[in-house]
């Protein structure tokens, strides 16, 4: 198996996979919930999930 370089962003409040990048502010916001945070919140380091 292929290893992903960039981590596939998680929502940290519904943890939906399902999450789109602001351009302009570059914020993300989940889809699923309607949650709009900074990149660091999205994008988990492999620690936390382990």
């Amino acid at each position: 198996m292929k290893e992903r370089k960039k981590e596939a962003p998680i929502c940290p409040r519904c943890n939906g996979k399902d999450v789109r990048s602001r351009i302009r502010t570059e914020d993300y916001w989940c889809r699923r919930c309607g949650y709009i945070g900074p990149r660091e919140e999205f994008i988990r380091k492999e620690d936390e999930v382990r």
